[in-house]
């Protein structure tokens, strides 16, 4: 039967706030599972006073894979004091980029997510990448992308 999306994102916000991470994003499927997800993580993490950065769907495609992990590494939200709503302005240390990014994913789609994060953290930002259930698998825990 194994755990819900709700006990799943519970543990994980829990999990990740209690380690300094408090910024989320969310990389999941364009579909039921993955929206399910996504909405429960967005309320879960403002319930526990995080913040949420962004969420992409995806679909299998490689360019969409990058479309959407691009869109999540150079998403941010500004200090609430930062008046200027001119998002060219703002300076780098009123950004707040996620510092944990949830991917319930598996197999090769997981390799090829965490893959892209890897190329496109250009900043080298620290990143805690964070899974569901999903990733309690064999190949999950031999990919050399996710050691």
């Amino acid at each position: 039967m194994g755990f819900l999306p709700e006990q799943q994102v519970e543990r994980i916000s829990s999990y990740a706030i209690s380690n300094g991470k408090d910024n989320f994003a969310i990389l999941a499927p364009n579909n039921q599972y993955g929206q399910k997800f996504s909405s429960i993580l967005k309320d879960m993490v403002k319930r526990k006073d995080g913040n949420f950065i962004s969420g992409e769907l995806y679909s299998n495609s490689s360019k969409d894979l990058e479309k959407a992990v691009s869109k999540v590494l150079s998403s941010y939200i500004t200090s609430p004091n930062v008046k200027n709503k001119n998002r060219k302005n703002v300076k780098d240390g009123d950004k707040f980029y996620a510092n944990a990014i949830i991917i319930p994913e598996s197999g090769v789609v997981l390799s090829k997510i965490v893959a892209l994060i890897n190329k496109y953290n250009t900043s080298e930002r620290e990143i805690q990448i964070i899974g569901s259930s999903n990733w309690d698998d064999i190949s999950t825990l031999n990919d050399p992308n996710l050691i």
